[in-house]
């Protein structure tokens, strides 16, 4: 590393480019930038975002000189004929920063405001770049087609992935081969070589930097702009090298989800750097390979440059997507789902060991779990092997796995776009045909794995009954102080989901004809037939709707009276189409039925009620009054939702219009998120009502409502008026008979639909991940060397009892102080994209990274993400700690104990009300649906 005045009178150099003349590009002024540093922090350190930006605006031909000539020598790097000097170190270090020189800089370029009309193409999609012309140029240059297959863009791209493959430097391998085992190549795994880790970190690092100009645009035209980096690579990359690029990121991903140290090679006792560099690699994989395979192509204006060059023939298509959507082998798509489900289950059913022994079942997500998540929507999307697959095996566990990131982080800001992908992917799930297993009995090694928190006070019947029982309490606000919970609400948007995901699962019943036995002594605990609603889930369903039916709660926005209409329209549904199965929640309605006289009470007392600019005003245009209610949060008293601001999740709060029908960009990407809504509830719907109609006479739910009230309670009455049956069970069993006419609305789930919006919002939560993932791996990583360096002194501790560890100590300490320099030097602190103009996301240095961190917990450790490994290590470092004191002491385990009782049939109190964000009404917005499964072969 540059001392303190070397590192001056390197920026002293470079500010020489911002100097009135223009060097020329054989000057020998540009050697200095890749021969001076020595490592990464030389180069990401020296310079400050403000000496770029001077250089940049105040000589913007050397600023233009300076990128095309860094990336011209990567370039000659990556030729066959000199590809072969990288065995030596000055040439490999030379490239190297070379590649730290242009992520540095490029996201610089990618902020100008001129960038994607004009400079795009003088910066890198032209061959050649003439100063002179270039200063004396009227117009911004356009794109030459005849260009493009030699621009400066292209050859980078090519080079940098043939950089990726090379004998010694990123491979070990003398021909063009998949990095590790798994897809594409079944060899033995070996432990990774450090020194080629680091040097594909780099150029990954690069890879995923030239791809993020969106981060530069708006949610608005991030589908339709894209990024022409990204769109070359997944559509005219050269098939060969794109597929072993896409398996060589898929095996490495996957094997993080190991449980094993040495399998997964996330952990290294014995040096920090080693293990920080293996965590880097595996987030840059994961975060590529997700960029490859979600990526949405651009529109058609934007993709013609491919086709106008020769690069494509044809239509562009996302080759990395189809490569995925192709994989057959039930060895491989087995691989796949078991490693992503694994990284996303590990907080659920992991053991988390504190620093004084005390066992904890709650733990952090894993770094790239909201890579995971993305994968596992997107692989089910393009893939019919793999949705199957998940359909058959996973379900039921993935659903209960992602309910728990939306239980226990919903109010924790750093976890926000995992939640968020988790809650969308749950109502995909929800909306598909692939959820029959969650009508049967939940397992009770998967429920008596999860942490104490997140159990119900009795174990469910079956994993659907545990869903939605999950997303009352969320909904209603009865969530337990989890470690991660802060004293924030429920977004908006996450509660307007969980209603839609609730909707799907109250509704339907099993294929199969479930028979069941009716055992006297569990009475109200019963299973039904084909998986029916548990009396449990149906009294959590009725406490809602106490909840949702409060007149207060009703006027606080519009959606709150949509959420109980889809509530009410559930119920209805799920009673008249499926009444046998539905035997309990038939119970449960008519032990409640002043609960659903009292909504009828409610709703009738708003039609003189209406919502403008969505705050609610009598006919009269007198404001209505909404009551002031008190939320406890935590132990203590907040004001409602006019009080202070609330996290909206991205989501804007409404504000008083002068236009009826304005909407903000986030109120519109807002409604390109919801799923069509149930006949009668649509937009379409509610455009042909009158304007300024009541609250009581628009609500949605009123037929449903009707249907309850003056048919179906009607009919239980009728039937248990009839018998003399005083006995619980046998009442149940009477209205398990009962048969309504069948001319009802049958179910139809709510189901999420892609759109440009859409996409660009789910996109962003990628890049905002992206943006994140350097402070977030510096910190774990900081956390964590405790716990790294305690396991390796316990390794050397214990050595006496290595008969029953062979293979935890089968790994041979590294002692190479060349390779140690090597993967410190390629290590940073530094994030590359900070201070620079980033509009896709919001950056808010008041809600950071560590500034929520020290809002959480009282310690740092608790509320970062960990690997499975990390959290294994923890253990072992335990068990090597015990064996140290005392090689026959046992450790035990706690034991569940789960109460069989009967849940008693009674009315639900009232219900403390939940303090929310509100959001306008929402008007109709004319997406393109853009499915996202017509890849599936």
């Amino acid at each position: 590393m540059m001392t303190a005045e070397e590192k001056a009178k390197f920026r002293s150099h470079f500010l020489e480019l911002g100097q009135g003349r223009i060097i020329p590009p054989t000057n020998t002024f540009w050697n200095t930038l890749w021969t001076y540093p020595t490592c990464a922090e030389d180069v990401y350190e020296s310079l400050t975002p403000s000496d770029i930006r001077t250089v940049r605006n105040q000589n913007k031909v050397n600023f233009i000189l300076l990128i095309r000539i860094l990336c011209t020598k990567i370039v000659e790097y990556g030729d066959p004929v000199h590809i072969d000097k990288l065995s030596g170190t000055k040439h490999t270090v030379e490239l190297l920063n070379c590649i730290r020189f242009v992520s540095k800089l490029v996201p610089f370029v990618f902020e100008l405001a001129a960038y994607h009309n004009d400079l795009e193409t003088v910066f890198f999609w032209s061959k050649e770049f003439d100063p002179i012309e270039y200063s004396r140029r009227e117009a911004p240059v356009p794109l030459q087609p005849h260009e493009i297959h030699e621009s400066l863009a292209v050859r980078l791209l090519s080079s940098l992935i043939k950089l990726l493959f090379v004998n010694g430097f990123t491979t070990s391998s003398k021909s063009m081969t998949v990095w590790e085992p798994g897809i594409g190549q079944r060899t033995k795994y070996d432990p990774p070589n450090l020194i080629i880790d680091s040097n594909r970190s780099e150029l990954l690092k690069l890879l995923i930097t030239l791809c993020s100009s969106p981060m530069y645009s708006s949610i608005l035209h991030l589908s339709s702009t894209g990024s022409k980096f990204l769109t070359y690579l997944v559509s005219s990359t050269p098939k060969q090298e794109l597929l072993f690029l896409v398996c060589s990121l898929v095996n490495v991903a996957c094997r993080a989800s190991r449980s094993s140290m040495d399998e997964s090679s996330l952990i290294y006792p014995e040096n920090i750097e080693y293990s920080e560099i293996r965590h880097v690699v595996v987030a840059y994989s994961f975060q590529l390979l997700t960029l490859l395979v979600a990526y949405p192509l651009p529109s058609p204006t934007e993709t013609k440059f491919l086709v106008d060059a020769g690069l494509i023939t044809s239509k562009p298509h996302n080759m990395a997507r189809l490569y995925m959507g192709r994989i057959y082998k039930d060895n491989e798509i087995l691989f796949l789902a078991t490693s992503l489900v694994n990284i996303l289950r590990f907080p659920v059913t992991g053991t988390r060991v504190t620093e004084n022994g005390t066992k904890v079942k709650s733990t952090p997500p894993a770094l790239w779990a909201t890579e995971a998540a993305m994968l596992i929507w997107e692989l089910m999307q393009c893939n019919k092997n793999f949705k199957e697959l998940i359909g058959r095996k996973f379900v039921s566990e993935l659903m209960v796995v992602l309910m728990y990131y939306t239980f226990s982080f919903h109010s924790n800001h750093v976890h926000a776009n995992l939640v968020r992908v988790c809650t969308y992917l749950m109502l995909y799930l929800s909306s598909e045909d692939m959820i029959n297993d969650l009508f049967f009995p939940m397992s009770s090694s998967l429920y008596e794995s999860l942490p104490g928190p997140y159990k119900l006070q009795y174990h469910p019947l079956t994993t659907r009954d545990f869903l939605v029982c999950q997303i009352c309490n969320c909904i209603i606000g009865k969530q337990a102080n989890l470690l991660y919970l802060t004293n924030k609400p429920m977004p908006d948007l996450l509660a307007k989901t969980l209603v839609e995901i609730l909707y799907n699962l109250i509704q339907p019943v099993s294929n199969d004809e479930l028979n069941v036995h009716n055992d006297p002594l569990k009475k109200l605990n019963n299973p039904n037939s084909r998986g029916g609603l548990s009396y449990a889930a149906a009294c959590s369903i009725t406490h809602l709707i106490v909840k949702l039916s409060n007149r207060s709660f009703v006027l606080e926005i519009p959606f709150h009276s949509t959420s109980l209409a889809l509530v009410i329209r559930a119920v209805a549904t799920a009673a008249m189409n499926y009444p046998g199965p539905s035997r309990m929640l038939l119970f449960s309605m008519i032990k409640n039925e002043k609960v659903f006289q009292e909504v009828r009470n409610t709703m009738a007392s708003l039609h003189g009620v209406h919502f403008k600019q969505g705050v609610p005003v009598r006919i009269d245009n007198t404001p209505e009054v909404v009551p002031v209610t008190p939320h406890l949060i935590n132990g203590s008293f907040r004001p409602s939702i006019y009080g202070e601001p609330i996290e909206t999740y991205g989501i804007a709060r409404p504000i008083n219009r002068e236009e009826d029908h304005y909407m903000t960009e986030d109120e519109t990407v807002a409604e390109s998120l919801r799923p069509s809504s149930p006949r009668g509830m649509t937009n379409k719907a509610r455009e042909k009502m009158k304007k300024n109609i009541p609250i009581g006479k628009s609500w949605g739910g009123d037929a449903a409502l009707k249907t309850i009230l003056e048919v179906i309670i009607p009919k239980l009455h009728e039937v248990l008026d009839e018998s003399e049956e005083n006995e619980i069970l046998k009442m149940v069993q009477l209205i398990e008979d009962i048969t309504f006419e069948d001319n009802y609305e049958k179910p139809e789930p709510l189901r999420f639909t892609w759109s440009h919006l859409s996409l660009g919002w789910y996109m962003s939560l990628l890049f905002h991940e992206i943006y994140d993932s350097n402070d977030l791996m510096k910190s774990f990583m900081r956390s964590n060397n405790g716990i790294f360096k305690s396991i390796g002194s316990s390794l050397a501790s214990v050595s006496m009892f290595s008969y029953s560890w062979n293979s935890l100590l089968s790994r041979k300490p590294k002692t190479n102080q060349d390779e140690i320099q090597w993967v410190k030097n390629s290590l940073t602190n530094y994030n590359h994209w900070a201070n620079t103009n980033v509009r896709l996301f919001k950056i808010d240095s008041g809600e950071g990274f560590f500034s929520s961190i020290n809002k959480i917990g009282s310690g740092v450790s608790q509320s970062l993400p960990v690997s499975p490994v990390t959290e294994m290590a923890t253990q072992f470092g335990k068990r090597f700690s015990e064996l140290r004191l005392n090689s026959n002491q046992n450790r035990s385990s706690p034991v569940l104990s789960i109460s069989a009782g009967e849940t008693p049939p009674q009315r639900p109190d009232t219900l403390r009300k939940l303090s929310r964000n509100s959001i306008s009404s929402l008007h109709t917005l004319n997406a393109i649906n853009r499915t996202r499964s017509n890849t599936i072969v």
